[in-house]
């Protein structure tokens, strides 16, 4: 669990410093990258926080999820909580 927690950490820092262009790399494997961009953009703003808890559920939207939080500008201790 705490390599788990180091990982999306680091991916969270990632997501704050780089912004979309993490999604957008992320997001390449995506048949429809810019589409998937706008996707988890909305889904984030719409549900908020609560997106990062059920994402680990969610397969494929974990790993984007992770960045988007830092993204959005949650703070790191919200984003260690959630996770």
């Amino acid at each position: 669990m705490l390599a788990s927690l180091i990982a999306d950490f680091f991916w969270y820092q990632i997501g704050r410093r780089r912004g979309y262009g993490v999604l957008r790399v992320l997001c390449r494997i995506s048949i429809e990258a810019d589409s998937c961009v706008k996707r988890t953009t909305r889904a984030f703003k719409r549900r908020g926080s609560g997106t990062l808890v059920v994402a680990k559920f969610i397969p494929g939207f974990g790993a984007l999820a992770t960045p988007m939080a830092g993204l959005m500008g949650m703070s790191p201790a919200r984003f260690l909580l959630l996770d």
